[in-house]
């Protein structure tokens, strides 16, 4: 809180309100700022998480012949 005292201090009674009950923030902000990291994340081209990249199968490749 005190970051957002200093640089953000219209945002300060919101936070306290939500935070002060729950850890989380209500879930319709939640919602709204996933869309919103979704959208740049793909402007960025991050359109996978690195542990989804591992987990797809690698397909068998034939083994190419020497041109000799």
């Amino acid at each position: 809180m005190p970051f957002l005292r200093e640089k953000f201090p219209r945002l300060v009674r919101q936070y306290e309100s939500w935070y002060s009950r729950n850890a989380y923030a209500p879930e319709p902000y939640r919602q709204k700022i996933a869309v919103r990291l979704n959208r740049i994340k793909a402007s960025l081209g991050f359109t996978l998480r690195p542990w989804e990249e591992l987990r797809r199968p690698v397909l068998p490749t034939p083994q190419l012949s020497l041109a000799l």
